[in-house]
């Protein structure tokens, strides 16, 4: 059985009734992990809990189409140009 990779966005943009088929046969067959290793204690001792930044309130000016452009990808619009501005840091380091 071939394994099939949904995207969010594939996922949002699909209709009820496939959704639903999906469900169903999710319900029906289980859950295919066999491409997931199972995880041992001593890997489990090794993870570590990494608390995103604290964000803070701020009022900045932006473009009208850089801020159309992230309200259009639709959800959290501000999220979104924070992940870019993050993006930037890490790359320019």
């Amino acid at each position: 059985m071939p394994i099939i990779k949904y995207s969010k966005k594939d996922i949002k943009s699909m209709p009820q009734d496939v959704l639903e088929s999906i469900k169903q046969k999710v319900e029906r067959e289980g859950i295919n992990y066999s491409d997931n290793p199972e995880i041992r204690q001593d890997e489990w001792n090794k993870i570590k809990i990494v608390k995103k930044s604290k964000t803070i309130q701020i009022s900045l000016r932006v473009d009208e189409d850089v801020l159309n452009y992230f309200k259009q990808k639709g959800g959290k619009y501000q999220t979104k140009i924070n992940d870019v501005l993050r993006s930037y840091i890490e790359h320019h380091k």
